[in-house]
C-alpha cells in the first residue's frame, strides 16, 4: 500500500497540481485580457476564421500602406467584425476605453468578408488553429456575437493546450518537474488563453518528449510513433524546429564505440535516423508549396539597406527581401554564426529573452511583478535538482556522483548540437523573413520561440537510478522541489489579476 501511495505521489500528483493552477490562470487570461491584446492575436483570429471557409493556406492581396502606397501581401479572407473587436486598443498595452469595450461586447456580425493582410502568419500550416476555429464555429452557431466568439475560441484553445500538457506530465517518466515549468510559465498560459498557435507547439513538443521517455528500451513502440507524428506536425508548422527531430534518435548507445561498431545498436540507430528524415519531409513539402505565391515580403516604409549590404548603393528597399538577405549571408558565410552572437550581446537582450520566456505579456510590453520572475527562476533550479534526483544532507555527495555516472554523453552531445542548430534556425529564419535588409543584428526573436526547445535540455539530464537487485532505493527528492513550480504558478495566479487590471482597466 505504501509503495502504491508513493507511486501515486510521483505519478499522479503533478498533473493534478498543474491543472489546479493552470486552469484558473488561463481563465483569468481569457476574460481579463481584451481581445487582440496578446502578441499577434488579431492576425491569428482571422487565420482561424479563414479555416471555417475552407481557406487552408493564405493568398496574396492588396494592403494600403502608411505612405499611401498599395503593397501586395500575404493574407486571408475573414469577417471584418473581428478586426473591429480586436482594435479596442493599439498594439501596445494601455487602458481600454470602457465605452468602446461596452460597444464591442454587444456588437453584432457585420456580414462583411474582406482580405486581411497577416504576412507570415498566412503561410503557417493551420493544424494548430483547429481548436480555436472550432470554438468560433460553435459560438457563431449558438447565436453569439464576435466578442463572445473570441472568448469561446480562446477557451477551446485553452482546453486543447491543457489536454496536451496534462498528458505530457502524466506520461513522462523523467524530467517532469522541468516539463511542469515549461508548461506552466505565464507566457505559455497566456498563449494558451489566446488564438496564438505557439501554445500548442509548446504542448506538442512537451508531449513528444514525454513519450520519448517511455522508449528507453530502444524499441519503436506506439509511444515512439506518436512522438514522431507530433514532431512532424510541429516542424511542419514551423520548420526552424527541425532539430527537435533529434529526440527521435533517443536512446543512443551508451558509448561512442557502440555507434561506430556494426551491430544491433548501430542498426537501431540507423532505423531511427530514417524515421527522423521521414518526419522532416512534410515540412519540406509545405515550405516548397507556400513559396508559390504565399510567402511574400513584409512591406516597410522605404529604407536604406544596413551596413552589411554588400551590393551597390544607394540600396533602397520597401520591405523584407529574402533573396537580398541571402546575398548578405553568402557574401560572408560566417555571418550565419556571428549574427546570433552579435544579437545576443546587445545589452539586455539575453536577459530580455529569458524574461519573455517566463512571461512578458501583451505586445511584449507588459511586465509582471518582479516576484513572478524570481519565483519561476527558483522553480527552474529546484525542478532540475528534483529531476536529477539530487538531495541535500547526508549522502548528498554520493547521490551527486551517482547522477554524474548516469550521464550519457552521446545524448548530451546530440541534445546540445540540436539546441544550437534550433537557435541558429530561429535566428536565421527571422533574419531572412522579418529583419530589414543588411542589418547587423536579427530583429524578431522572442522568448516564447525557445520554449519548445526545452525538451532538448530535459532529455540531456541524467536518467534517474532504477532500483533493482542489489541496488539501494534512491529516496524521492524533497517535496518542495516538486512543488516549487506549483508554488511559482500560485504566486503568478495571485498577482496576475491585479497586473492585468492595472494595465487594461485602470482608467
Amino acid at each position: 500500500m505504501r509503495l502504491k501511495t508513493l507511486s501515486f505521489l510521483r505519478g499522479g500528483l503533478l498533473p493534478i497540481l498543474f491543472l489546479l493552477v493552470a486552469l484558473p490562470t488561463c481563465l483569468v487570461f481569457v476574460h481579463q485580457v481584451p481581445p487582440g491584446q496578446v502578441a499577434d492575436e488579431p492576425a491569428h483570429i482571422v487565420r482561424a476564421d479563414s479555416l471555417l471557409k475552407g481557406e487552408w493556406v493564405g493568398h496574396s492581396g492588396p494592403q494600403p500602406q502608411p505612405d499611401g502606397a498599395i503593397a501586395t501581401v500575404a493574407g486571408v479572407d475573414a469577417d471584418t467584425s473581428y478586426l473591429w473587436v480586436t482594435s479596442l486598443a493599439p498594439p501596445h498595452t494601455q487602458p481600454v476605453d470602457p465605452v468602446r469595450l461596452a460597444r464591442a461586447r454587444t456588437m453584432d456580425w457585420t456580414g462583411v468578408q474582406d482580405f486581411v493582410g497577416v504576412n507570415t502568419i498566412a503561410t503557417y500550416m493551420p493544424i494548430f488553429y483547429a481548436p480555436s476555429a472550432l470554438g468560433l464555429a460553435v459560438a457563431r452557431q449558438g447565436g453569439e456575437g464576435p466578442f463572445q466568439a473570441i472568448l469561446v475560441g480562446r477557451m477551446a484553445n485553452t482546453l486543447a493546450y491543457l489536454a496536451l500538457a496534462t498528458a505530457a506530465l502524466a506520461l513522462a517518466r523523467r524530467g517532469r518537474g522541468l516539463l511542469f515549468c515549461m508548461l506552466a510559465v505565464p507566457m505559455a498560459l497566456s498563449l494558451a488563453a489566446s488564438f496564438n498557435q505557439d501554445c500548442l507547439i509548446i504542448a506538442a513538443s512537451a508531449l513528444a518528449a514525454a513519450l520519448i521517455t517511455r522508449c528507453d528500451d530502444g524499441r519503436r513502440s506506439p509511444a515512439y510513433w506518436a512522438a514522431a507524428v507530433l514532431l512532424a506536425l510541429v516542424i511542419m508548422v514551423k520548420p526552424p524546429y527541425l532539430p527537435l527531430a533529434a529526440l527521435l534518435l533517443l536512446p543512443l548507445p551508451a558509448a561512442w564505440a557502440d555507434v561506430l561498431r556494426a551491430g544491433p545498436a548501430r542498426a537501431r540507430l540507423l532505423g531511427r535516423v530514417a524515421v527522423m528524415v521521414v518526419v522532416a519531409l512534410p515540412a519540406l513539402a509545405w515550405t516548397v508549396f507556400i513559396q508559390r505565391g504565399v510567402a511574400l515580403p513584409v512591406p516597410r516604409l522605404a529604407y536604406e539597406a544596413g551596413i552589411l549590404w554588400p551590393g551597390p548603393r544607394p540600396a533602397v528597399f520597401h520591405g523584407t527581401d529574402t533573396a537580398a538577405q541571402l546575398h548578405v549571408l553568402l557574401a560572408a558565410p560566417w555571418r550565419m554564426l556571428t549574427l546570433v552572437w552579435h544579437t545576443l550581446r546587445v545589452p539586455g537582450h539575453f536577459r530580455g529573452l529569458f524574461l519573455e520566456s517566463i512571461g512578458v505579456l501583451g505586445w511584449l510590453d507588459l511586465r509582471l511583478p518582479k516576484a513572478v520572475y524570481g519565483a519561476w527562476t527558483l522553480a527552474l533550479l529546484a525542478a532540475a535538482w528534483a529531476d536529477i534526483r539530487l538531495r541535500a544532507g547526508a549522502g548528498a555527495r554520493r547521490v551527486a556522483c551517482a547522477a554524474w555516472a548516469r550521464v550519457r554523453w552521446t545524448e548530451v552531445a546530440l541534445m546540445v548540437f540540436a539546441a544550437w542548430a534550433a537557435v541558429e534556425g530561429i535566428f536565421l529564419s527571422q533574419y531572412l523573413t522579418w529583419t530589414s535588409v543588411g542589418m547587423p543584428a536579427v530583429d524578431g526573436p522572442q522568448g516564447r520561440y525557445f520554449l519548445p526547445l526545452f525538451p532538448l535540455f530535459i532529455l540531456a539530464l541524467p536518467r534517474p537510478a532504477q532500483a533493482g537487485p542489489g541496488e539501494g532505493v534512491v529516496q524521492p527528492p524533497h517535496p518542495l522541489a516538486w512543488l516549487a513550480p506549483a508554488l511559482a504558478a500560485t504566486v503568478t495566479l495571485a498577482l496576475l489579476p491585479g497586473a492585468l487590471t492595472g494595465a487594461y482597466y485602470s482608467g
